[in-house]
């Protein structure tokens, strides 16, 4: 009987101990996992930039000079996690600064074509729509408001958008245009909806090249002009993670302007010398492409 009580001390005392070893193993393990696990490895930097609070919080990380980084790393712990990580990310990502882009354009134009005699009396009116493809670039600097999301900032764009409108008579006789390019130069003010997307509005003042072209069966008058007109538009700006590979940050956006020219005027062309002409354009422009973008 003494025997099989010792015995089973002995096997109650041998469990209690596997018992706390197996707890020890546990805890050791979880202990390590919380320390050197996924919690503690890189973490994702835009998953870090959406955690860290408001952006009108200091301690977001969002800082665009060496000495806010400093003071956010001294001062925000321990909510600044790996800041050399996120501030490499949020630098990667930014529509601040320089860019460059170059895109594809459909247009939809409207020309309408007036003839008026020598008296300033309206004779005809030749209303025409046409569209066309082109393509163009742009250069532009844009500056974000420190602590908000808005930027604003100027452009300059130039396309080449060729286009043929006449009004065609019997004969093989015609009067129309022939457009060459475009160029725009403006302001534009974007509000950052999340970190990789930015959605703007612009304005700027524009400039059309055409040839203004009579042929009525006698001398063909053919005249190049370069006129001003006034452009309005909205447009989307994103940046794909999957295109941040080629050493400078990467978007791609779409574009809608709407711009209307000053009317060409044509008076007593050789081709119709008894009549004064006036040539108005207006067109709706959808334009698609990329921007590199240069801190």
């Amino acid at each position: 009987m003494g025997a099989n009580m010792n015995c089973k001390r002995l096997f109650i005392s041998d469990t209690n101990r596997a018992a706390r070893f197996a707890w020890a193993i546990w805890f050791a393990g979880a202990f390590f996992l919380i320390h050197t696990g996924p919690a503690n490895s890189q973490p994702d930097p835009k998953e870090i930039f959406y955690d860290l609070g408001p952006w009108d919080d200091p301690c977001h990380v969002d800082a665009e000079t060496e000495a806010e980084w400093e003071w956010q790393e001294d001062n925000c712990k321990p909510r600044v996690v790996r800041a050399e990580w996120i501030k490499e990310d949020h630098r990667s990502l930014s529509f601040a600064g320089f860019y460059a882009s170059a895109n594809v354009d459909i247009v939809a134009r409207h020309s309408t074509i007036n003839e008026f005699n020598l008296l300033g009396d309206q004779t005809n009116s030749f209303p025409l729509n046409q569209s066309a493809f082109g393509a163009g670039a742009a250069v532009g600097y844009n500056y974000r408001y420190p602590g908000t999301r808005i930027l604003v900032g100027a452009f300059a764009s130039f396309d080449y958008l060729p286009q043929t409108i006449n009004q065609n008579f019997a004969g093989g006789t015609f009067i129309g245009t022939k457009t060459d390019w475009r160029g725009t130069v403006g302001a534009k003010a974007g509000y950052l909806f999340k970190r990789d997307l930015m959605l703007y509005t612009l304005a700027g003042v524009s400039f059309l090249n055409e040839d203004l072209n009579i042929y009525l069966g006698g001398p063909v008058t053919s005249t190049n002009m370069t006129v001003p007109g006034f452009t309005v538009g909205l447009g989307a700006d994103y940046m794909p993670q999957s295109l941040q590979h080629f050493g400078v940050p990467v978007s791609v956006f779409v574009q809608g302007e709407y711009t209307t020219w000053k009317a060409a005027h044509l008076d007593t062309p050789a081709a119709s010398s008894n009549s004064n002409y006036d040539f108005n354009l207006h067109e709706y422009k959808l334009e698609a492409g990329f921007s590199l973008h240069f801190r």
